[in-house]
Formats: structure tokens, sequence, C-alpha cells
């Protein structure tokens, strides 16, 4: 028997310190590899990972999908951008730029509608992870970059696209990194940029989920316009996201913050129609 435990010991040891020296659980691993793409300013990489991270930890639920819902709404706002300048522009081109004018508008366009219905599908996700919660908690950084518009959006508008692919996938990501921030301010309900940096000083941010949808519901509100006549021209699905951002209001109109109700009553008005 003594000689039985003696040989035992040693294999209850190794199992001990293997399990001591285990890997993070998957859920942190991709939590932190999604922070690591995003400082990289891989916004779709981060996406991907924050995914990842919903499907194999509930722990960071509240977390992952706030953050996709910001990203989301980022992208659908910076697209929108991208798609009215050049629309705008399209009028003041030369005949022999009209047509890379009009590629860049269709693009756009496209760009602006698939990422305005995943961030209807991510809103519905993050309302299921959060059923429980109160708090939105906002465990990410913001870029280092600046709120102004990319002087090259003012160029294209005016009929003046850059001929390089460098300079305007620099732009692209400037607009990006401005819309993120913009998406932050509208969501953490802040507006002063200042004291929005100062909020995110320390992590997480923790913000009441009428604020932050309310945020969100300015995003559809004014992302539903790419779907208008002379546009996409699809009444139905611009009245889809309409229908949902007055959905995003319904605690907002209801809250205990006077500012807040003031708020969600100006946009629902907006929503109509």
């Amino acid at each position: 028997m003594h000689k039985t435990l003696s040989m035992l010991v040693p294999s209850i040891l190794l199992a001990v310190t293997l399990l001591g020296c285990a890997s993070a659980p998957l859920g942190r691993n991709y939590w932190n590899e999604a922070h690591r793409q995003f400082e990289k300013g891989d916004y779709a990489d981060t996406l991907a990972y924050l995914d990842d991270v919903l499907s194999h930890d509930t722990s960071y639920a509240n977390r992952a999908s706030g953050w996709k819902v910001v990203i989301l709404g980022a992208m659908t706002r910076a697209a929108v951008e991208w798609e009215e300048a050049c629309n705008e522009g399209i009028y003041f081109v030369p005949k022999w730029e009209f047509k890379r004018y009009r590629i860049c508008v269709e693009q756009y366009r496209r760009q602006a509608k698939t990422r305005l219905l995943a961030l209807l599908d991510a809103i519905k996700e993050f309302e299921q992870a959060t059923q429980a919660s109160e708090l939105v908690k906002l465990a990410f950084p913001l870029p280092d970059a600046s709120v102004v518009a990319s002087p090259i959006l003012r160029h294209i508008k005016v009929g003046n696209m850059p001929p390089g692919d460098d300079i305007l996938d620099a732009a692209a990501a400037r607009t990006l990194d401005r819309h993120f921030i913009l998406q932050s301010r509208d969501v953490v309900g802040v507006k002063d940029f200042n004291a929005l940096r100062s909020r995110f000083a320390s992590l997480p941010v923790q913000v009441t989920k009428p604020q932050f949808l309310l945020g969100v519901a300015r995003t559809l509100q004014q992302a539903s316009s790419v779907f208008e006549a002379g546009r996409l021209d699809d009444n139905v699905r611009r009245r889809l996201v309409l229908e949902r951002a007055r959905e995003c209001l319904r605690l907002a109109l209801e809250d205990d913050n006077e500012a807040v109700r003031n708020a969600a009553r100006a946009l629902a008005r907006k929503t109509r129609g």
C-alpha cells in the first residue's frame, strides 16, 4: 500500500503542476487578441475575435457584445460618410473621372448596407447578452486619432479625388477611427471629447443601458438615409432600421435621467415616417 502511494504522489504532483501552468482560458485569449488587433487598427479582425469570445466565454458577454456594437456602428457611419462625399462630388468631376466616382458611390453604398444590417444583428445579440444587466461595460481603449474629418473627404466632395490608393486608404482608416470615437461619445453620452478621454482613462467605463442604446439609435437614424430614394432606394429596409431605432429608444424614453429622456424624445421624432 505504501509503495502504491509513493508511486502515485509524483503523478499527482505532476498533474497539479501542469494545471497550474495551463494556458489562459480560451475566452481570455480571444479577448486579448481582439485588443491586439484593435491596437493595430484592424477593425475586421477585432470583430472576428469578439465573435470567438462570444462563442466561447459568457463571462465576456457584456463587454464583447457592447464593443462589437460600437465597432459596427463606427464602420456603418464611416461608410455612409464616404458614400455621401462621393455622391456629392460626382456633380463636379470632369467626364473622364465620372466612372471612378460612380464606382466609389456604389462601393460605399454596398458597404453601408452590409455594415448596417450587421449592426442590427449585433444589437440583437447585445440585448440578449445583457438581459440581466443594467450597466454596459466598455472595456476598450479609444484610438489616438483626431475627430476632425479627413481633408481628403473635403477634396472628394468638390470632385478632386486623389489618384493614389495609399492616400485613400489612409483617409479611410482615419475616418474609421474618427467615427469610433464619435460612436463612443454617443453611447457614453458626453459632448466634450476631453471628458470622453478622461472617462476612458480607467477601464471599464460603465454606462447605463438606456444611454448606450440611445447612442446606438442615433446611428441607426442617421444611417437609415442610405436606403432613401436616389441612393439604395429601399424604403422597406429604411423603415425597418427606423423601427429598430425606436425600439432602442424605449428604455431611454422611460429613464430617470431627464436629459436622457429629452434626447430620446427629440430623436424619436426624427425616426417617424
